[in-house]
């Protein structure tokens, strides 16, 4: 009995730990700060209204995947859950699976023993770990989908991966920037592998890359022809969310998300861009001590894990340089992909730190991260929302 207890210990800590927080700060935010959760002005509306009309789902800002599967559960438990539960029962549970990936990916990286540790790390996420479930927008499951799609192609499952990167092009625009390199990311392994004389066919081949590519591009494809018929206009979303998203929304042609960001709003837009400095240094730190990494990847997977962990940096910084002052907090939202590199070379990027000293130097920064989240519910609700 005390075997299996010290077996499942660890997950039944890691849930009431996710519960207690998730549901806390639901409740301060909604009862304490008169937090309303369904403002207009919000992204949780649009995709509450989107999900009542789901037939016609072209909002010009991002595909209708979540609006669908919020349709879909609404649906299922039309009496017994509101609008609020639905959303928030989706995105917690992506939330936690998201998490509940890093176990299997410490276990394959052979660092099982911080499995745990890293979940936590993920749904402690400075700023947003968990804040983008408790307010219940695309960000868990969109980030559930992509690393998902990652881990199944580390382990040469190309088919089921290019299945899952498919479904997250459906979900949020974000996958349209990082779904296209991830694909590309297998070809160019396949190139460089086939010349090698201990090559093995069975790892990787074009057939499975075929079904692969097909079967991710698919989903997209057929939206595309859909809106396409329905208005008339094949890029009628892309110049939209271009306009919305890239497009600089003051009077300077670049860097809008940094200068127009500091630009009369006092203290919030320093903090803000204070933020989004510190994530930009990560990826640029995490990029640069990556790629010069000498070490030879002496099989597939290994030449995969080294060009993902450069990819992922780089669309980061991408990111941050293309989007424009109102959307470059996504910068901060999706950095938490950022935590693949981070355990996948993990003895390259932290090996200044004492190996004794990592374990209390994670959990340090795994609560703080918990304490910037309570940070940012507050600013969220009386600040930003209230402005």
């Amino acid at each position: 009995m005390s075997f299996r207890w010290k077996r499942i210990a660890p997950a039944v800590f890691f849930l009431a730990v996710c519960l207690a927080f998730f549901d806390g700060l639901t409740y301060v935010m909604s009862v304490v700060w008169k937090f309303d959760f369904f403002n207009p002005g919000g992204d949780v509306f649009t995709y509450w209204k989107e999900s009542l009309t789901w037939g016609l789902p072209f909002h010009p800002h991002h595909p209708p995947g979540y609006p669908w599967l919020i349709a879909a559960l609404h649906t299922v438990t039309r009496a017994w859950l509101g609008p609020l539960q639905v959303m928030q029962t989706f995105s917690f549970l992506f939330l936690l699976s998201g998490a509940l990936l890093m176990i299997p990916l410490c276990t394959q990286e052979g660092i099982a023993h911080r499995g745990w540790a890293m979940a936590f790390l993920f749904i402690a996420w400075p700023f947003v770990g968990s804040l983008y479930a408790i307010f219940p927008q695309i960000d868990a499951i969109v980030l559930f989908l992509l690393i998902l799609g990652i881990l199944l192609a580390m382990r040469t499952r190309w088919v089921a991966s290019g299945v899952v990167l498919g479904a997250a092009t459906i979900m949020h625009p974000v996958a349209w920037i990082f779904a296209p390199l991830l694909l590309l990311v297998p070809w160019a392994v396949w190139v460089r592998e086939r010349k090698r004389p201990s090559f093995n066919p069975r790892d990787i081949d074009t057939k499975q890359l075929l079904a692969m590519t097909a079967l991710a591009v698919a989903p997209m494809a057929l939206l595309w022809i859909w809106q396409t018929v329905v208005t008339k206009d094949p890029l009628w979303s892309i110049a939209s969310i271009v306009q919305a998203q890239v497009v600089s929304q003051g009077s300077l042609p670049i860097l809008d998300g940094w200068i127009g960001t500091v630009m009369g709003r006092g203290f919030s837009g320093w903090a803000k861009v204070g933020i989004l400095s510190l994530v930009v240094l990560t990826a640029v730190y995490i990029l640069v001590r990556v790629f010069t990494d000498r070490a030879a990847p002496e099989n597939v997977r290994d030449l995969y894990r080294k060009i993902v962990s450069i990819l992922i940096p780089a669309v980061v910084l991408g990111m941050a340089v293309a989007l424009n002052q109102h959307e470059i907090w996504a910068v901060v939202r999706f950095s938490k992909i950022l935590i693949l590199p981070l355990i996948l070379y993990r003895d390259r990027l932290f090996g200044f730190v004492p190996r004794r000293l990592r374990m209390p130097v994670l959990g340090i920064l795994i609560g703080l991260s918990f304490l910037t989240q309570v940070v940012y519910a507050w600013y969220t609700a009386n600040v930003f929302f209230s402005a």
